[in-house]
């Protein structure tokens, strides 16, 4: 064989070769050893929200509102030797109204995903909680001011408005507050995850 036939004879082998791999690894595989494919980019954007929301510390989802109201009315008495009566020029009476808000909502922290099939998400969520309470300050309106000889200190005053503010709170508990927080929350994370490509989400309460 002379130097000119070696050279086409290599060449021939590569080419050959390399056609031969190209028919190989383009084959595809036997119904019975394909391989199921992950939709990883639907999931890693669900895992992506998931972390956006546990990033909220405090996710405020439901805000009650109204008119805190305090009603203050008390007299000095004295008792002695058996007797008890009413100190005269003793009286005090204070009301007076105000703004309250009252905000529940779910600590995104303490947000657990329990289980990711395809799109479908299971999240477990804490129960909702009184996440901040306030009285506007500059929104106190005095209706009634009787205080005679015996003032009412700010301190005392001050310790009204919170009493007024504890009123006010038991009655956006009693109201639902708690249970439309949950409500308001759970929307909101779904709407999330379903912009995100979940096509069902399911929630689990946490004791």
């Amino acid at each position: 064989m002379n130097k000119n036939a070696k050279y086409i004879f290599v060449i021939l082998s590569i080419v050959g070769a390399f056609v031969l791999g190209r028919m190989i690894f383009e084959l595809p595989f036997p119904p019975d050893a394909a391989v199921p494919r992950v939709n990883t980019a639907t999931e890693n954007s669900l895992i992506v929200n998931i972390t956006q929301l546990r990033e909220v510390a405090n996710l405020v989802t439901y805000e009650y509102t109204g008119q805190a109201m305090i009603n203050f009315k008390d007299h000095k008495r004295l008792d002695a030797y058996g007797f008890s009566f009413d100190l005269p020029f003793t009286d005090r009476q204070y009301v007076a109204v105000g703004q309250a808000k009252v905000a529940a909502g779910i600590d995104a922290n303490k947000m657990d995903v329990k289980e990711v099939q395809g799109k479908k998400v299971t999240i477990a969520i804490p129960k909702a909680t009184i996440r901040y309470k306030e009285c506007l300050p500059d929104t106190w309106e005095v209706l009634v001011d009787k205080r005679s000889i015996r003032k009412l200190s700010r301190d005392e005053i001050h310790k009204l408005e919170n009493d007024a503010l504890v009123d006010f709170t038991n009655t956006a508990m009693e109201q639902g507050i708690l249970d439309k927080a949950e409500e308001k929350a759970k929307e909101t994370i779904e709407k999330m995850l379903k912009e995100a490509g979940a096509t069902e989400v399911s929630f689990i309460l946490l004791p």
